[in-house]
């Protein structure tokens, strides 16, 4: 065989296993499949119907504050892997919902009205957020931005709000509070009351 002859050979064998599926590819598109998108909409599985929140609010005396979330927010699963009693793991991924709200205070009660969530207190205190997440199913949604004043052009009532439907409840751990949507990964955890 010479040269030519061989090149050419080499060419077509070369370009015929190029083009068959390797197992790698499989696994790949397989795992990708499977894996969880690091951003999403919030969207609550109710019974009957799929809601995808956009605003989720808190009541105070002075109006609402809360975080906007039209857009996408960054979503984990609920119940990830606790590392927190492996040397050097523990400290780069922090403790699990659980363990951040086992013992937390619950703080008040969700409502859903439309597309908003709304949060309304069992007292007037004074929330210090530095986050507000929120956990329905097997994922916890944490919009980035510090809950701030959101103004509404035609603001519900206290009453109107607890007309709409009881989805949840909330508690708050070290400045950062959690809206659990029922049903939650969270649903077993023990709370102050």
């Amino acid at each position: 065989m010479d040269r030519r002859n061989f090149s050419k050979a080499l060419l077509a064998s070369t370009a015929s296993m190029s083009a068959l599926p390797t197992l790698a590819d499989e696994y790949d598109d397989e795992e990708e499949s499977n894996r969880l998108p690091a951003m999403a909409r919030v969207r609550l599985l109710l019974p009957a119907v799929t809601v995808v929140l956009t605003l989720f609010l808190i009541l105070t005396s002075r109006g609402f504050v809360g975080v906007d979330l039209r857009n996408e927010v960054r979503q984990e699963p609920a119940e990830k892997l606790n590392t927190g009693k492996i040397p050097f793991l523990g400290k780069i991924f922090g403790p699990t919902l659980i363990q951040q709200f086992t013992g937390a205070k619950i703080i008040g009660t969700l409502y859903l009205l439309g597309t908003i969530l709304f949060l309304i207190p069992l007292a007037a205190a004074v929330l210090q957020l530095e986050h507000a997440w929120i956990t329905h199913r097997e994922l916890v949604y944490k919009p980035s931005p510090k809950p701030k004043v959101i103004r509404l052009k035609n603001p519900p009532t206290k009453a109107q709000i607890m007309a709409g439907k009881k989805v949840g409840i909330a508690a708050l751990a070290e400045a950062v509070l959690l809206a659990m949507v029922w049903p939650t990964a969270l649903d077993k955890v023990k709370f102050k009351k």
